[in-house]
């Protein structure tokens, strides 16, 4: 069973638009200039043959390479609407518009979660966290994917949950139960 991320914050949370730690850049100040090579660093990801930007192709295959398929009418909905000049294809001022747009936390948790969960399984786990990492061109050591799965396991269950997830950035004063709720210490 999937929990809805609100449901795990302690009554009160704010519900906030800006996090630094996920949304670097997404602020209403300029990007500095680490910042924008940094995006720079992850839009020759995206952009897989290097013309400038990302046509409905390169999004079809990047998408799949990250365990989500999409429909044509899905794509086509999600190139519309980061096309600012209207040319079918994302490049990269459009792409910066995306990447910097504020999003919430609860989302950024969930959308990170379901990239790790391909097989919507509630749940991933050591061999999920290096296909993916690979997927994306970062090939990790046992050790280092062992860190990153030890460092997300909050109960340590074995499994990395949404509600693990949100353990690793939920505000100090809440605390995580075995069942997956979350209760505040006061």
């Amino acid at each position: 069973m999937k929990s809805n991320v609100d449901d795990l914050l302690p009554p009160g949370t704010p519900q906030l638009k800006k996090v630094p730690s996920l949304n670097r850049g997404r602020s209403a100040d300029p990007l500095s200039e680490d910042q924008i090579k940094e995006y720079k660093e992850a839009w020759k990801l995206f952009d897989l043959d290097g013309d400038g930007s990302i046509s409905r192709d390169e999004l079809r295959k990047l998408m799949k390479s990250t365990g989500q398929a999409y429909t044509e009418e899905e794509l086509t909905r999600i190139i519309e609407e980061a096309d600012e000049d209207g040319n079918g294809e994302i490049d990269f001022d459009e792409f910066l518009t995306i990447m910097t747009a504020p999003t919430s936390i609860n989302d950024e948790i969930k959308a990170t979660f379901d990239i790790f969960d391909q097989s919507c399984k509630g749940f991933f786990d050591f061999s999920d966290i290096k296909k993916v990492m690979h997927s994306i061109g970062e090939n990790l050591s046992d050790e280092e994917a062992m860190a990153m799965f030890r460092e997300a396991d909050v109960d340590k269950d074995g499994r990395v949950t949404l509600e693990d997830m949100v353990a690793m950035i939920k505000p100090p004063t809440a605390k995580l139960k075995r069942r997956g709720s979350i209760k505040s210490s006061a």
